[in-house]
This record gives C-alpha cells, sequence and structure tokens, in this order.
C-alpha cells in the first residue's frame, strides 16, 4: 500500500528525532575537555571522542576568515591555495561557524577568537524593519533577505540563545521567526521545507510561537501537499540531499511535537 504524505509525517522516526533534533544539551551538562578512550585505543578498537573532533576545528574557525572576520565560501586549491568572497559567506556560512564555534565552546571549553565576531556581524545585519538577515552590496553579492539564509541564521541565534541565555539572541530569534512567518503570509516567501528544522528547534527550546506557526504552513504546503517527497518515500524532482534530508528531520521533529496534526 502506498503512503499518503500524511501517512510519511506520522510514522516520522522517532530514532530519527532523538539522534538528530534532540534538546541541544541536558540542563546539567558541562563543558567537557577532549580525551581518548585509552581502554579501547590499547585493544586495537576504533573510537573517538566527539570532544576531540570538534577541537581539531578551531584553527578552521579561527584562520580561514578575512581581515574583519568574515569566512569564506570558496577555497581553491592551487599553489599556494586560495580562499574567496562570495555570496554565501554572510547568512549562510558566518551563521553555521558562529553556530559551530558556540557548540566548539560548549563541548571542549574552548572559545573560539571568532565566535564574538560572528555574534556582532550576525546581529549587525538583521534589518530591524523586517527582523531578518540582510547581505550587504558587494562586488560578490546582491542586497537581499534570502530565504536560506533566514532559516541558517535563525538556528545560530536559538543555539546561542539556548546555550547562553542572552535575552538579545532570544528576542532577535523570535524577531526573525515572526519575520518568516510574515514573509509566508503576505506570499513575500513562498518558503521551502529547508526552513522547517529552525522553526521547529525555535519553537521547542524557545517556546517560540510563530516559529511552531510558521512550519505549520510550510509541512502542509512543502510536505503534505508538496513535490519534494513521493508517496513510495523517494525524493521527487525538487531539492538535493542536504536539503532534503534537513526537511525530513524538521518534518519529523513538527510530526512528535503535533501528533501530526498538520492542516
Amino acid at each position: 500500500m502506498e503512503l499518503t504524505r500524511r501517512e510519511f509525517i506520522k510514522g516520522a522516526s522517532a530514532a530519527v528525532i532523538t539522534g538528530a533534533v534532540a534538546p541541544f544539551w541536558t540542563a546539567t551538562a558541562s563543558p567537557r575537555k577532549p580525551h581518548v578512550n585509552a581502554e579501547n585505543s590499547a585493544a586495537g578498537l576504533a573510537s573517538f571522542a566527539f570532544e576531540s573532533y570538534a577541537a581539531y576545528s578551531v584553527n578552521y574557525l579561527e584562520n580561514l576568515v578575512d581581515a574583519e572576520g568574515l569566512p569564506y565560501f570558496n577555497v581553491f586549491w592551487t599553489e599556494p591555495a586560495e580562499a574567496a568572497h562570495d555570496w554565501p559567506d554572510f547568512g549562510d556560512v558566518m551563521s553555521r561557524q558562529w553556530q559551530g564555534a558556540v557548540m566548539l565552546r560548549r563541548m571542549t571549553g574552548r572559545e573560539a577568537a571568532t565566535e564574538k565576531v560572528w555574534r556582532r556581524k550576525s546581529l549587525s545585519l538583521i534589518d530591524p524593519a523586517d527582523a531578518l538577515l540582510h547581505r550587504p552590496a558587494t562586488s560578490y553579492c546582491k542586497p537581499v533577505a534570502d530565504w536560506g539564509d533566514a532559516s541558517l541564521t535563525l538556528y545560530a541565534l536559538v543555539t546561542a540563545a539556548a546555550e547562553s541565555g542572552d535575552d538579545v539572541l532570544r528576542r532577535a530569534a523570535e524577531k526573525m521567526a515572526e519575520g518568516m512567518l510574515n514573509g509566508l503570509r503576505s506570499g513575500r516567501f513562498p518558503g521551502n521545507n529547508f526552513a522547517i528544522k529552525s522553526l521547529m528547534v525555535a519553537s521547542r527550546a524557545l517556546k517560540c510561537q510563530a516559529g511552531m506557526d510558521a512550519a505549520r504552513i510550510l509541512v502542509d504546503r512543502t510536505i503534505v501537499h508538496g513535490r519534494t517527497f513521493t508517496p513510495d518515500n523517494t525524493f521527487g524532482p525538487s531539492g538535493h540531499m542536504h536539503g532534503n534530508l534537513r526537511a525530513m528531520v524538521g518534518a519529523a521533529d513538527y510530526a512528535l511535537a503535533t501528533h501530526c496534526t498538520a492542516t
């Protein structure tokens, strides 16, 4: 029997949601230092600690930036290697790097020198008029408020706000979720399922109603009645692996939070 899209959401795996969108950390968690499992190492068993792998990223986070702290999207394997800016550097790359720096500090106790820089730069790019991140006009990008930028910046804001309890970050995240919801309702943004995950994290971690309302619209529009996923649970004609897997995690989060009450 073929699954309907509604049945697809209802059947979202609890294992996915537990492993991929569980709370960022428990209330009693504390930063840990990298460690090696000596017993397993001596026995010749393959083992690793996420803290150790996170610590390896410090060099990248701190050094693959320009003099103003803006990260690079493009790196070319030339002699010597070269980095170049591109349009994703503001709301895409920098948001992910900032989120990664927050997680790095939480896991290892080490703060990347760029973490506060990215916090400041990200907040400075948010336009109070619509609460969305706006790319500036440069030689490599046009001034625009992009849906993908909003999705990734929202996720970084929620992560940083939940970790720090910072009211400035909390308010920025809530306002951004409201801006995205307004964009969906007004037609400014047709929206896509890439944002569901970020909106649901805002709903869960910050109790943000706008996040839930926007996620509901996107689930109904892009999952239940969309063409991204087909009745036989394969990918349809739109999207790509990263976007589709992110959408599935967001849909699973929504399904568990609402008991699949998509309308």
